[in-house]
């Protein structure tokens, strides 16, 4: 955990300083992040070591993947290559995310970090590397041409092809003519949030019918419920609910506000699902960094309220985070694959 030690107070800290030096800490930390993911061994994370073995079981639709294993077994790049072009391609595109979205570099590096996407980066590097280029394209969604508009399918043709799973994401394009007050988004959150948290609407179901047919006898075993799931989980998913439904006001966006909603929703279907189902969710972590980045530079911290939200978000994310690779046994003895 050592390295992590030095990721989370890194970025912990740059939350705490105002001015160049908190930037400067802030990506520093995403710099750090972006080497230990480039860096990894294969003993850390559960699927880094097939990524070294890729070429035999690798579906075809994920073509720019398949391109990159193409290379590796004609010896273009070496046995490593798909996992340090996934780290490039994941990173690079974090940065320009940063400047896309016009959100605060310290408190979008931070909400990165404890969203859990650092972390699934170092297991499952072509979810996360699909999702950061599938963010880049959203805003088309809402471009007044309807020409301009349809570049966002851009977006899900090459994510896609980094992961099939961004393929399915197409259908956000439907958001464009979506409009909304603001105590009818609160309404679909009050009313489908329990449905799908307590599994009221058969989400594991609703998955089997678009699992890929080659993959269904592996994930058929693992699209049920946890019902296991701690009540600390449940506890700060309702609680975060509610604090989310506050802050919706606060987001000037309503393009933004509307895919904040979608990834509400879309955290309540997966919550307690297996994590190599809850993975194709992945895009919800992103968007909720993004949001949270947008509220929380301009909230008025006057209020005792938006204090409070703002802290709990920030405790209770470093918290999960930290514990969530500590408590994963493939990733928190950390190794370079040099040594």
């Amino acid at each position: 955990m050592y390295y992590y030690n030095i990721l989370f107070i890194i970025t912990a800290s740059s939350l705490l300083l105002k001015g160049k030096l908190g930037r400067y800490l802030a990506w520093g930390g995403l710099l750090l992040m972006f080497l230990l993911t480039y860096l990894r061994s294969d003993i850390v994370g559960a699927d880094t070591g097939n990524y070294l073995m890729y070429a035999s079981e690798h579906r075809i639709q994920e073509y720019i993947c398949a391109f990159f294993v193409y290379l590796i077994a004609n010896g273009v790049l070496s046995e490593r290559g798909l996992i340090q072009i996934l780290a490039i391609i994941t990173y690079l595109c974090v940065a320009l995310i940063i400047y896309r979205y016009k959100v605060n570099q310290r408190l979008f590096i931070f909400f990165f970090l404890t969203s859990n996407l650092f972390a699934a980066g170092l297991n499952v590097s072509r979810q996360v590397a699909s999702v950061a280029v599938f963010a880049l394209f959203l805003p088309f969604i809402y471009e007044k041409k309807t020409l301009k508009s349809i570049l966002f399918f851009i977006g899900p043709l090459l994510a896609g092809g980094l992961h099939y799973s961004s393929f399915l994401l197409s259908f956000l394009y439907l958001f464009r003519y979506l409009k909304c007050s603001d105590k009818s988004l609160m309404t679909v959150i009050i009313i489908l949030t329990p449905l799908l948290l307590f599994d009221i609407i058969p989400i594991e179901q609703i998955l089997q019918s678009i699992v890929p047919k080659e993959y269904m006898d592996e994930y058929s075993q693992r699209l049920s419920r946890n019902e296991q799931l701690s009540i600390l989980g449940y506890g700060y998913r309702i609680i975060s609910m509610l604090f989310q439904l506050y802050i919706i006001k606060y987001i000037k966006d309503y393009n933004l506000k509307i895919l904040f909603v979608f990834s509400i929703l879309i955290f309540s279907a997966s919550m307690g699902l297996d994590t190599v189902v809850a993975r194709v969710f992945m895009i919800n972590s992103l968007i909720f960094a993004i949001v949270y980045a947008n509220v929380f530079q301009s909230l008025d911290y006057k209020n005792s309220l938006n204090r409070i939200i703002y802290y709990f978000f920030v405790v209770f994310g470093l918290y999960f985070a930290y514990y969530g690779l500590e408590s994963n046994s493939t990733l928190n003895h950390y190794t370079f694959y040099f040594q």
